[in-house]
């Protein structure tokens, strides 16, 4: 059975599980799977700050650079708001690479 299949069997028993879905993202990502990735990371709830630095970079890699951007300033609020200043500075970082 593959990663995928396995993540997705434990989903299916609690599909309220953000970390499963998170790495069911990277596992996508990971095989080339970037629409699925980013299907995967946009059911995250908005509160899960890790979704918006691995969206950004697959709408990155995608050549959505203004969807990247603004998934990094969500995310960046978000930091902040929460005290996360390593993330925060993360994100601000990759927005700046970008403008």
């Amino acid at each position: 059975m593959s990663r995928i299949a396995q993540i997705q069997q434990m989903l299916a028993e609690d599909p309220s599980d953000q970390f499963l879905q998170y790495a069911l993202a990277l596992e996508f990502k990971k095989e080339g799977k970037l629409q699925e990735a980013v299907d995967a990371l946009m059911q995250l709830s908005d509160e899960y700050l890790p979704k918006y630095y691995q969206l950004g970079k697959l709408l990155e890699e995608e050549d959505k650079i203004e969807q990247a951007i603004e998934i990094y300033r969500n995310g960046e609020a978000l930091a902040r708001k929460t005290g996360d200043l390593k993330t925060a500075n993360e994100l601000a970082e990759a927005i700046w690479m970008l403008d």
